[in-house]
């Protein structure tokens, strides 16, 4: 057994995990957000949105901007 195997197995058992935990489906571990995780996850999306149309500048951008030229 070569050093990267044996620290591997020390590892997964450290962590408590077996060669099972590692074949499992991943579909079974992936859970779809909440409400509250889904609202933070648009406004994330709707930060790269343009201010609006014919503008290259995001809105996030735009706040960034805003809140640096207010702190001078």
């Amino acid at each position: 057994m070569n050093q990267a195997m044996y620290m591997q197995e020390m590892l997964n058992n450290a962590l408590g995990q077996h060669a099972s935990f590692e074949q499992a489906d991943d579909s079974r571990l992936e859970e779809s957000p909440n409400e509250i995780t889904q609202r933070f996850y648009n406004l994330l999306a709707e930060s790269n949105e343009p201010v609006f149309e014919g503008v290259k500048e995001s809105k996030l951008l735009v706040c960034i901007r805003h809140l640096a030229f207010k702190s001078n």
